[in-house]
């Protein structure tokens, strides 16, 4: 409310009734006063009754602010209408308010502005000041989580339970298995360790082998002979023999927990081949393997080889030989009464049992394709090393004149698949399609009888797997690359040159 704390010194007039206040801009000055009539009674009351609400350019208080104070005055026209009514008939002052050092600023407010609220009643109300709504915080970042994963590294398989390794290593294939490569880490040319991860309750959900090679016999993994010239990896992750490789992972992840395991994987072997100042590289990946590993390394996936697997359909022999075209029928039907007719005696039997006889025949084949290291007492000592770790699991078909090993192919039954590994000849005792008979059709009895679905060809005369009914696939290889020095200088002329 307006009280006479807040006039100006001589400022005349008396409060109005019942409490309502009337601007009073006019009586402050002099001349106006004097410029009004001099009525009393009833119409003056009645005049200043209908003075209630405000003219243009009353108003005394700044909204939201408190009373103006006394301070420096400035003209302005004629408030009101030429002609009308009013009380005031000269310029009107206008009060320049101090608002709590906000600055000054004129008590009315600009022509076309707002109007003002009605003042002068009995209870005038300031207005709530308008809360201020918070600024929005930009969302901060989770604190990190602890890996839900953790990897290790052991030395020996025999660290990890049977059980627990084949549960991963059964869908992927024999040369992955517990037993084989329990039977690898006895090779004198290499050092193997294992990288395992498991979650937070102990469980294996991913594993691979790698191996510190420092002399390879096989001239197929011989990085110098399947890869570019500027890589020379000495580690190799995964399967190191049997040309069919793949990380391990559990049946049954989901997408995103499967990526992180293999992230973990190679992680693991980056730092396992760094601790040795090499770098690491799967050989022989197959086609699913690969895609699924290729993100996680800086170049493509190489392709080595083909792969050929023969789908053995129905019950026994008849029904794989009735899967094949018909030409195709004929030949494999012609192919076995020869060889039958040729009277040889065949024998099945265990690796153990005959491991001397096939490593000989074993070096001369592989002396015809060209790999003189492999002589027969490399040869022999490979097979007896195969014989121990696999035991029964080491199978033998073998053709025999009289009592002299003429052919042999061994073979492992694993998982649901029967995987060809070795075939040799003897070739100063020819018989009637020993190869085929030794390399498919032996096999494709003894697989039917033991209840496998597939037999694994491998790689090499793709063609005539292909006759045969073989599916091929590609194998591949990922390598990683040694991670950039900081400490070796850069190219001449800094950053930016080409």
């Amino acid at each position: 409310m307006f009280d006479s704390r807040h006039r100006a010194r001589g400022a005349q007039g008396a409060p109005p009734r019942r409490g309502r206040r009337i601007p009073d801009h006019g009586l402050r000055d002099v001349g106006v006063r004097a410029a009004l009539p001099a009525r009393t009674g009833l119409a003056v009351r009645r005049r200043f009754r209908r003075l209630v609400g405000p003219r243009r350019g009353d108003r005394p208080v700044q909204r939201g602010g408190d009373p103006p104070r006394p301070g420096t005055e400035r003209t302005v026209g004629e408030p009101h209408p030429p002609g009308g009514r009013g009380l005031h008939t000269g310029p009107v002052p206008v009060l320049v308010g101090h608002r709590h050092g906000r600055g000054s600023r004129p008590v009315h407010p600009a022509a076309g502005g707002r109007p003002p609220p009605p003042v002068g009643c009995r209870s005038r109300r300031l207005p709530d000041r308008r809360t201020r709504r918070a600024r929005p915080q930009s969302p901060q970042p989770p604190p990190p989580k602890e890996s839900p994963l953790i990897t290790s590294i052991v030395e020996s398989i025999q660290a990890v339970p049977a059980a627990e390794w084949e549960h991963l290593a059964r869908p992927a294939g024999l040369y992955l298995s517990h037993r084989w490569l329990a039977g690898e880490e006895e090779d004198p040319t290499a050092t193997s360790t294992y990288a395992l991860v498991r979650d937070l309750a102990g469980t294996l959900l991913a594993a691979a082998p790698l191996h510190l090679v420092r002399d390879e016999p096989n001239d197929s993994y011989r990085p110098e002979n399947v890869l570019p010239p500027h890589l020379r990896p000495r580690v190799i992750a995964g399967a190191r023999r049997g040309y069919h490789n793949t990380p391990l992972t559990a049946p049954g992840l989901d997408p995103g927990r499967q990526d992180l395991c293999l992230t973990l994987l190679r992680d693991a072997a980056r730092g396992f081949a760094d601790r040795h100042g090499t770098t690491h590289w799967w050989p022989y990946l197959t086609a699913p393997a690969a895609a699924r590993l290729a993100p996680l390394y800086p170049d493509p996936a190489l392709h080595l080889e083909d792969d050929a697997l023969i789908p053995l359909p129905g019950t026994g022999i008849d029904d794989y030989i009735s899967s094949l075209p018909s030409q195709r029928r004929v030949g494999v039907r012609r192919e076995r009464r020869a060889f039958a007719a040729h009277a040889l005696d065949v024998r099945r039997q265990v690796l153990a049992d005959c491991f001397e006889d096939a490593g000989v025949l074993l070096a001369g084949h592989q002396q015809d394709h060209g790999h003189d290291r492999d002589g027969i007492d490399a040869m022999t000592g490979l097979l007896k090393r195969q014989a121990t770790a696999m035991g029964s699991e080491a199978r033998v078909v073998a053709a025999y004149d009289r009592d002299r090993m003429i052919g042999f192919c061994l073979y492992y039954h694993y998982g649901a698949t029967t995987w060809i590994r070795a075939v040799a000849l003897d070739r100063e005792h020819p018989a009637p399609h020993l190869y085929f008979n030794l390399m498919y059709y032996l096999p494709v009895e003894d697989a039917y009888a033991h209840g496998t679905t597939a037999l694994h060809a491998g790689m090499t005369t793709i063609e005539a797997k292909r006759r045969r009914g073989a599916e091929v696939s590609g194998l591949y290889a990922l390598t990683d690359t040694p991670a950039p020095d900081p400490t070796a200088p850069g190219p001449p002329g800094g950053p930016g040159t080409a």
